[in-house]
């Protein structure tokens, strides 16, 4: 894949955004720790487009909102970074009224916080 922009070249993440990561981020160590019950977590997760898969297993499907259908350059980069990385190599993109959405399945690996605040 040809990169064309530079992905050390990031733009500051909105607070809301931030707060939403780090959020995450904590409800997930709670959740591993077993602070968190699975029914807790299981709202939790769906609430923020983490879904499981029908296939069995531990295989989920994430799900990214797109507000107006409003992507960078740089933030498509680091969505197939994220596809190529934690997934098996490719993503789905649909439009719903006014948002886009991305979704890739069967992540191999969970996808790191720090790439989600870039992508903010």
């Amino acid at each position: 894949m040809t990169q064309l922009t530079d992905p050390t070249d990031v733009s500051p993440i909105h607070p809301e955004m931030e707060a939403d990561i780090t959020k995450f981020e904590e409800m997930l160590a709670d959740y591993q720790a077993g602070r968190v019950p699975e029914d807790v977590f299981r709202v939790f997760r769906l609430n923020n487009g983490i879904y499981g898969q029908r296939q069995g297993g531990t295989s989920q499907m994430v799900r990214v909102k797109v507000p107006y259908g409003a992507m960078s350059a740089d933030q498509l980069d680091l969505l197939a970074d994220v596809v190529d990385d934690h997934s098996r190599g490719w993503g789905h993109i649909t439009t719903a009224r006014t948002s886009s959405s991305t979704s890739w399945s069967w992540p191999r690996s969970r996808p790191s916080c720090a790439r989600w605040r870039r992508w903010g």
